[in-house]
């Protein structure tokens, strides 16, 4: 491939205007090259990423990264074998981001390097693929928007059912009126999962891994849980609970269909974490998304199964996971994969066939190369927005006060949500299904949140003072030296 570079081309070629505004950054993209990928953090979802780029024309995985050597050597070998080339591996993703011959840069990491990492590759001059959720604060999703504007440079996030051939073809239709005015939307996604377990101790990461550079920008405290992969998902300085993992899909899938394109204008939170384990988020949430000019938006969540001990959690319109779109004149249920419309009467209007967004990672290249952020089915305008109204959620949560299901408090907190017959309905499930599992709510408390009141233009808090001022604390953090901000 050409090593042709932006600066010789200038020199050699086209005057400089023309030339920047064909190709603004210092990488050899053009339409007739490979697009070299380097994908970051493949231990779970990396690994899809991997084979989701290699399925792509003109698409080369050049590069792997991870913190954890066993998992890069493992990995990096059998793309070897398959693509009989040698991939480059890194442990530290500042050194890949050096390689002047990635274009681009896949991250698919914890979510505390997943918008850090993307800041640090956008300030490399890279374009970037985030999986969700992209951001682990407010403000990193702010600053990785404004970076990727400044710099002309294409962000797509993971949400990948935004390319969904069912879900593309179904928002039109409702967003059209066929089912009539929009009434409210339920997401959520029912999976069980069993207690992580309490440590005695400070736990010892696995001796491939670079601890140092796998905590990055968090605090770099004792390691307090017994398996080091994928269980950082339950511990606020990694990752930021099921709302932000398969909640992120769903809540971003209603705000698309519903049309929305700013945060909410209140939030709040009702849940707990029903284990006595290391996890720190909750596994059982009700979650209202409030809009004083839109329909509202509620999500749920639930960890623990049906029945105690047995497989399997609690169905909502026949289903574990999806959303609900409840309309005056018909519903909608469906997501990843597909749905189906039916009348008041549950009558089927029309089945909408899914793929699972598998051309999510095309679109992405296609921008790469025409170098329009507007083509993007996901941008990171879009996947800020939703990865933020996550952790307006988990915020509400942190700022919550314990209560039993029961407290007049909850009444008082989210009037404005009681009053929806639907949401009041859930409210009564999830004590419910707390009792089906023989959860003490005095030993094992729910948090009543704290209601968040926001003025979503400028994306600032507003109502009562003390909690606003909490909460703005909450929509940022410390990074750790040397991991600090670019810029």
């Amino acid at each position: 491939m050409s090593k042709l570079t932006r600066r010789k081309f200038v020199k050699t070629t086209f005057a400089a205007g023309l030339a920047a505004s064909i190709l603004p950054t210092d990488r050899a993209v053009g339409a007739n090259s490979d697009i070299r990928v380097a994908i970051v953090g493949f231990n779970s979802r990396g690994k899809g990423l991997i084979s989701g780029f290699q399925g792509v024309g003109g698409v080369r995985v050049a590069a792997l990264c991870d913190a954890d050597s066993a998992i890069l050597n493992s990995v990096a070998d059998d793309l070897d074998k398959k693509t009989k080339t040698k991939t480059q591996r890194y442990t530290d993703v500042r050194k890949l981001l050096k390689n002047k011959d990635i274009d681009v840069v896949a991250f698919a990491t914890p979510v505390h390097w997943n918008g850090y990492g993307t800041l640090l590759a956008l300030d490399a001059g890279k374009d970037v693929y985030v999986e969700k959720p992209v951001c682990h604060t407010l403000q990193e999703g702010r600053l990785m928007l404004a970076a990727a504007r400044k710099k002309k440079l294409i962000v797509q996030a993971g949400t990948q059912n935004r390319s969904d051939v069912g879900m593309r073809a179904v928002v039109p239709d409702i967003q059209a009126g066929k089912l009539g005015k929009i009434e409210f939307i339920h997401s959520y996604w029912n999976k069980p999962r069993g207690s992580i377990g309490k440590v005695a101790g400070p736990q010892t990461p696995p001796a491939s891994v670079d601890y140092d550079v796998y905590v990055g920008p968090a605090p770099k405290k004792p390691l307090m849980r017994k398996r080091f992969h994928y269980d950082w998902h339950w511990q606020w300085d990694f990752g930021a609970g099921e709302v932000c993992n398969l909640g992120n899909h769903q809540i971003d899938l209603a705000r698309w269909t519903a049309g929305i394109d700013r945060l909410p204008d209140q939030v709040f939170m009702f849940g707990g974490r029903a284990y006595d384990d290391d996890g720190q988020t909750p596994n059982t949430v009700l979650t209202a998304f409030l809009y004083n000019n839109n329909v509202p938006i509620f999500w749920e969540s639930r960890n623990m199964p049906a029945q105690p001990g047995k497989k399997g959690s609690d169905p909502i319109m026949g289903t574990t996971a999806a959303i609900y779109v409840k309309c005056e004149g018909g519903y909608f249920v469906g997501g990843r994969g597909g749905g189906a419309t039916c009348d008041n009467a549950g009558k089927l209007i029309k089945k909408y066939r899914g793929d699972g967004g598998i051309s999510h990672f095309a679109n992405f290249i296609e921008a790469v190369r025409s170098r329009k952020h507007e083509s993007l089915r996901a941008d990171i305008a879009e996947g800020r927005i939703s990865t933020s109204m996550c952790h307006l959620a988990n915020i509400s949560y942190k700022l919550g006060k314990v209560a039993a299901p029961d407290d007049n408090c909850y009444t008082k907190q989210i009037e404005a949500a009681k009053t929806n017959p639907y949401f009041a309905s859930r409210w009564e499930s999830i004590k419910a299904h707390l009792k089906v599992n023989k959860v003490d709510v005095t030993k094992t408390p729910m948090l009543i949140g704290a209601p968040l009141q926001l003025n979503p233009k400028k994306e600032v808090f507003t109502g009562p003072a003390d909690i606003a001022k909490k909460a703005t604390a909450l929509a940022a953090k410390e990074y750790r030296k040397p991991f600090t901000l670019p810029g």
